[in-house]
């Protein structure tokens, strides 16, 4: 769940970078005005959010040792909110995964 909150976030990201305007029409949509070098940032941010929620995923996935690692991917997923806030409730749900299967990692 955070690997594909991560990829939400990601692509997000990279859509409002690249093509601002379609993600301000998105957004009027909900009620959000923002301006386009606004959305520009948050989506540099989304970007950057979403490749540290992808690590933990994989941290997540793999079963490493690093439980930081996935639980800061999880709460990095849900606060990015990829995919017109989709994103924010399928972290929010790897997450609670995360947290809760702790005793699964290696220490």
């Amino acid at each position: 769940m955070v690997l594909i909150s991560g990829l939400m976030a990601l692509t997000t990201g990279f859509y409002s970078i690249q093509d601002p305007e379609m993600m301000m029409e998105l957004y009027a949509d909900v009620q959000l005005s923002m301006d386009r070098d606004t959305i520009m940032i948050f989506g540099a941010i989304q970007v950057i959010f979403g490749l540290v929620a992808i690590g933990g995923g994989l941290m997540a996935i793999w079963g490493a040792k690093y439980w930081g690692l996935a639980t800061a991917g999880g709460i990095l997923g849900t606060v990015a909110g990829g995919a017109l806030f989709v994103g924010t409730l399928v972290g929010a749900i790897g997450l609670i995964l995360v947290v809760s299967s702790r005793k699964e990692f290696r220490s």
